[in-house]
């Protein structure tokens, strides 16, 4: 009888050990079942590149709860906003990761994009200069938008405020219409818009 109770106290404490082993193992830094924010962010671009956008709000989402100070985040929560049409939603979040990182160029593309399309030509200008003054070779990690692009908005945003002559300045940098667009013509605020139109459809 001695010995069988030595051996349950033995099993008993081996028992013990390894539920303890099990508890302090759970918040350890080295557990692979713990996802860091950068990863949840790297998740989801992913899902947004997927088309799958209020998967990667989640994501980005996540990634602020361990770590709101990321401005990715927000930023990927805007552009995913944007691809479901709340422009207002995005707008906010978009100004949140420009906040947190005053040269996240992508978000100053995002915000610019977004205030174009609420209307807000002037803050449009404003966001899109700042794409170009953080990054004159400025191109998107995740959609089809360059530089040229951003030149293109700010023409659209100059020519819908009436200030063509910026606009015409704007389709000079792009530097690919091959075409004179003369001030003094009478025609030169439909010259302008044609030139818009053809370059919207090859940049």
């Amino acid at each position: 009888m001695k010995g069988y109770k030595i051996m349950n106290r033995y099993l008993a404490f081996i028992y013990i050990g390894f539920i303890i082993m099990l508890v302090s193992g759970c918040g350890g830094e080295d557990n692979p079942n713990v996802i860091d924010a950068d990863t949840l962010i790297s998740q989801g671009w992913i899902e947004y590149s997927a088309g799958n956008y209020q998967n990667a709000i989640y994501r980005h989402q996540s990634a602020l709860e361990i770590d709101s100070e990321k401005s990715e985040a927000y930023n990927g929560i805007a552009w995913a906003e944007t691809k479901l049409g709340k422009i207002d939603a995005s707008i906010d979040n978009f100004k949140k990761a420009v906040l947190k990182s005053q040269n996240n160029a992508d978000a100053h593309a995002g915000l610019a994009g977004s205030y174009f399309t609420a209307g807000n030509y002037e803050q449009a200008i404003a966001s899109g200069k700042s794409v170009l003054s953080i990054n004159p070779n400025y191109e998107s990690p995740h959609d089809p938008i360059k530089a040229n692009n951003i030149r293109l908005l700010l023409a659209e945003s100059y020519y819908n405020m009436g200030d063509y002559d910026s606009a015409k300045a704007q389709i000079e940098m792009i530097g690919i219409y091959g075409k004179t667009i003369d001030a003094s013509s009478p025609d030169f605020a439909l010259n302008l818009l044609l030139a818009i139109e053809d370059l919207a459809k090859r940049i």
